[in-house]
């Protein structure tokens, strides 16, 4: 089995080694947690070992996310430019705020309707499988909690097996999802549904509020339902400190 790794040797050793690669992950949070900032250093660290990569984003505009990376020095132009990277945006035109914002090589007209969304995914699956079938891609749906929102969670639940399932032969594909927005039930058949399933979330220790991240389910054989202690710095990103 190939492995992916998350780029944070920590997490990589409670995964078990990392993520399988063709495989299916379920990166949960609530806001606060900061789950979008893992599933961006994890998407650069692939671009930096020479990985492709797809980011598709929902709750801000392109140039918002490029700056947000940009604060941990994840730059992404050079691999834009070399056709490594692709930034799709489903923001821009769901606000109609196309003459604020510079026009992105890949957008979405109609990103609140599921049926645009499910075809624009196709498309840049089209694009994707032509230009890399060794399952180098790593891809970020960000976030899924906007699709429940938009579209409903049925929607939701049917753009994410669709899309899992199309992208796998590309690599591996990441969605992001605050707990909180769905039911129990659509929970537990996301997480049937992918192979890793992480969870970010603030606890509490003698009051003091504490970010915590856990692996709730893995395929590897080595991987370990320890929390661990994690906090987000500026310039560094994720740092994850001892286990509970």
């Amino acid at each position: 089995m190939q492995i992916i790794s998350t780029g944070i040797r920590e997490l990589d050793e409670v995964l078990g080694g990392g993520f399988p690669r063709n495989s299916s992950v379920l990166l949960l949070g609530n806001m606060g947690a900061d789950p979008e900032a893992l599933a961006f250093e994890m998407l650069y660290s692939h671009l930096k070992e020479g990985g492709k990569g797809l980011l598709s984003v929902f709750d801000y505009p392109p140039s918002e996310v490029r700056d947000k990376m940009r604060e941990f020095g994840w730059v992404t132009k050079r691999f834009e430019e070399e056709n490594k990277f692709i930034l799709a945006d489903f923001y821009t035109h769901a606000f109609s705020l196309e003459e604020f914002y510079k026009p992105e090589k890949y957008f979405c007209k109609k990103p609140t309707d599921y049926t645009y969304i499910t075809n624009y995914f196709n498309t840049i699956w089209e694009e994707l499988l032509e230009k890399s079938a060794n399952g180098d891609y790593l891809g970020v749906i960000l976030s899924l909690t906007t699709v429940v929102q938009w579209c409903g969670e049925n929607e939701a639940l049917k753009l994410a097996y669709l899309t899992a399932t199309k992208y796998r032969p590309l690599g591996c594909t990441i969605f992001v999802l605050n707990p909180s927005a769905v039911r129990n039930s659509t929970l537990a058949m996301l997480g049937n549904r992918s192979e890793v399933v992480i969870k970010l979330f603030i606890g509490e220790s003698e009051r003091i509020p504490e970010k915590k991240i856990v692996v709730l389910k893995s395929p590897l054989p080595r991987w370990l339902n320890k929390p661990l202690l994690y906090t987000v710095l500026p310039e560094r990103g994720f740092f994850i400190g001892e286990s509970i």
